[in-house]
């Protein structure tokens, strides 16, 4: 079965009544399947547990008029049905675990095992969170952001200020910045070769 063409119309009215699906204007055999994939959908919710085969089957079993090629179709579109509410929600997997848990404490308090029921129950309490607290939420109005001040004062570091600095600084400046001189850098190369092992050039200049 390729994806049907108004597969929103199936995904935006799976949950709708028949009413609004009337003044929708829907097709009559879209309305039809939209009642079968609803049950289908409450089936599958009550007994998440079925095969794909036992949900066709029951599809057959509740709509006598269909062929199993529809029923096929119903199952098939059902999945892309619930697997984009999947994909929305975390329900259907909260369902389906907790529906499975009921059912493992049911068969073992049925068959007396408390063991088994007992840690069901625990399950259950900690999936679903029963014995916490509800959060407190937190008032962020309550909360005052740091105001920081930019400041040249070298007190706030611990470090003592040095009474007159800016003027010494600005004398040192003065005295002696006339005596430096700007000037590009120049890369001085010097060929190794002309010395001989030992000699640093230094007597030649020397002796003349």
């Amino acid at each position: 079965m390729s994806l049907p063409a108004n597969i929103d119309d199936y995904q935006l009215n799976l949950f709708a009544s028949i009413d609004e699906m009337r003044e929708k204007m829907l097709p009559e055999h879209v309305v039809k399947r939209l009642l079968r994939l609803r049950a289908l959908y409450t089936f599958w919710l009550n007994y998440p547990q079925k095969s794909s085969r036992e949900i066709l089957k029951h599809d057959l079993d509740m709509n006598a008029d269909i062929k199993q090629r529809e029923a096929y179709d119903d199952v098939r579109l059902l999945k892309i049905l619930i697997g984009n509410i999947e994909k929305e929600s975390k329900e259907w997997h909260r369902h389906v675990f907790n529906q499975r848990t009921e059912e493992v404490y049911k068969k073992a308090m049925a068959a007396q095992d408390f063991r088994s029921a007992e840690k069901a129950n625990a399950d259950y309490a900690k999936y679903n969170r029963v014995g916490e607290i509800d959060a407190v939420p937190v008032d962020y109005s309550e909360i005052k952001p740091l105001i920081i001040e930019p400041t040249d004062d070298p007190s706030v570091v611990g470090i003592k200020p040095v009474k007159g600095l800016r003027d010494k600084i600005a004398k040192l400046k003065k005295r002696f910045g006339a005596d430096l001189e700007y000037t590009d850098f120049v890369e001085v190369k010097e060929d190794i070769n002309s010395f001989e092992d030992g000699d640093t050039g230094q007597e030649e200049n020397l002796s003349q």
